[in-house]
């Protein structure tokens, strides 16, 4: 704007049609980066969005400002045998029903596959209180669903207690081994 003291010139400028770009540039950045972190088939985290929250969660321990948290593993039982038997959308649908039995039982906790048949859970808050009893539920679940023909999910879990020296890999590794033990066991039974 200007004046002349006779004169007072103002000038507009309609920025509405950027501004509306704009939004809708940072729309579906927003849409293509969710994208890029979910797990197309289950449509929970995928393997990228656990490196990522594995890294923070590293970072948190390396600044002595990690909460107590524990990491859940699971593999999915018999996934080969549906696929080689039934065939790849059977075993699809049985790589969907475990999602979602894991999903269930940890509900406030962030789920992620990260291998064709293998999902992690991170649990910190309510469920990481109540660690026991839900490892318990999907363990009491799954042998229901032996008998009854449904998913089998084998499970380990391993805590990170504030002041212990340890990675974040070595409490994944550390609920890996368990869960290879319940696997075992499942097997066996």
């Amino acid at each position: 704007w200007a004046t002349d003291n006779k004169h007072l010139i103002i000038g507009v400028m309609n920025i509405d049609n950027e501004v509306r770009k704009e939004q809708e540039i940072q729309k579906k950045l927003s849409v293509a980066n969710e994208k890029a972190y979910r797990d197309e088939m289950t449509g929970v985290k995928n393997k990228a969005a656990f490196t990522e929250y594995e890294d923070s969660l590293q970072e948190q321990i390396n600044q002595e400002e990690a909460e107590p948290f524990a990491i859940v593993v699971c593999d999915v039982n018999g996934l080969k045998h549906i696929n080689d038997t039934l065939g790849h959308i059977e075993g699809d649908k049985y790589i969907k029903s475990a999602s979602a039995l894991i999903c269930n039982t940890w509900t406030h906790s962030p789920v992620f596959r990260i291998g064709g048949d293998e999902f992690a859970v991170i649990l910190q808050g309510t469920d990481y209180d109540i660690r026991e009893s839900l490892i318990n539920r999907i363990k009491h679940q799954v042998i229901q669903n032996k008998k009854d023909g449904k998913v089998i999910v084998a499970v380990g879990m391993s805590e990170y207690v504030p002041g212990e020296a340890l990675t974040v890999h070595e409490i994944f590794e550390r609920a890996d081994n368990l869960m290879y033990d319940n696997k075992v066991a499942l097997k066996k039974n």
